[in-house]
């Protein structure tokens, strides 16, 4: 089957994650053995638009399923998705941290950082190498947001914390990574998804819970319960990272696993069933991020 993708997206926070749902919903009506995402006709693609197709094109290959991106013929790979290393990410592999650092440094410039597939593995090797990505891409963005202080070091957190936990829990083959800044309406769009396992199949691995849908496991999540011994690990992460973003810099957080999602912002927060066409088996968080600093925010307020 072939899923063309929209030539543009409105700045709303919610319309490129309904259109996510949507392509679930297509695919999963079929159950085709072969996916083609065509994007001939794509100008402005949402950063969550990107790492959604990402994940789901990433799931299906785990599935055994063919997938082709169409792009352009009389532009082989437009200049920005060529730019963002999109769709396969940027390939930090084997390079220390002071070369991804160097190689970094062309974003320095740009209002986005490119697309990344980091590794999931425990192995030293690889848990040094997502480390480095991480480290370095915090550097990036200091330069491109020009910040300081709690809003740093709140982003920084945010992408930590909520990339640790793909590693946690997912059982993902990668990550995935992706940031566009908006300096004109001042905020910066973060997605982290994986294509593992889920929240409510970790809950239900780990022996801590036994949640009977997709909602009650985002529930458990987003009050912070655990999946692991409280001395070894906090759970999700979610419970914090969720109130520092909307609570203390007034943004806005998206959760989806499963055929559930959760959504909150300055003024309300709810968990929301989805269709069970729009299943996915892994995780997907999107957040908003204000990039004008708050005095009122206080960074340690928030940590654990």
């Amino acid at each position: 089957m072939k899923i063309k993708i929209q030539n543009r997206f409105s700045y709303n926070f919610g319309e490129p994650l309904n259109y996510v749902f949507n392509v679930l919903i297509q695919i999963n009506a079929v159950n085709p053995t072969a996916v083609s995402f065509d994007f001939s006709e794509s100008k402005f693609i949402s950063p969550f638009v990107i790492v959604g197709i990402t994940a789901v094109a990433n799931s299906l290959k785990t599935q055994g399923k063919r997938v082709e991106l169409i792009f352009n013929k009389s532009i082989p790979v437009p200049s920005y998705f060529n730019a963002i290393h999109f769709p396969g990410g940027y390939n930090f592999e084997g390079m220390t941290s002071a070369e991804m650092n160097s190689k970094l440094e062309d974003y320095t410039s740009k209002t986005f950082i490119p697309l990344v597939l980091f590794p999931t593995s425990l192995i030293d090797r690889e848990s040094t190498l997502r480390e480095n990505i991480i480290s370095a891409i915090g550097s990036i963005l200091k330069k491109q947001l020009k910040l300081t202080g709690n809003l740093l070091q709140a982003i920084y957190y945010l992408i930590d914390e909520l990339t640790n936990n793909v590693t946690d829990h997912s059982e993902s083959e990668k990550g995935i990574l992706f940031a566009q800044f908006y300096p004109s309406k001042n905020y910066m769009d973060v997605c982290i998804a994986d294509f593992g396992r889920g929240i409510k199949q970790t809950y239900l691995d780990s022996g801590k819970a036994n949640p009977t849908s997709h909602e009650e496991a985002i529930e458990l999540a987003i009050k912070g319960r655990s999946t692991k011994n409280q001395t070894v690990s906090r759970g999700f992460g979610i419970s914090t990272s969720r109130r520092m973003l909307t609570e203390g810099l007034r943004g806005k957080f998206f959760l989806f696993s499963g055929n559930a999602m959760f959504y909150q912002n300055t003024e309300k927060q709810a968990i929301i069933e989805l269709p069970e066409g729009a299943h996915f088996k892994g995780c997907m968080v999107a957040l908003r991020i204000p990039t004008i600093p708050n005095t009122a925010f206080d960074f340690y307020k928030y940590t654990e």
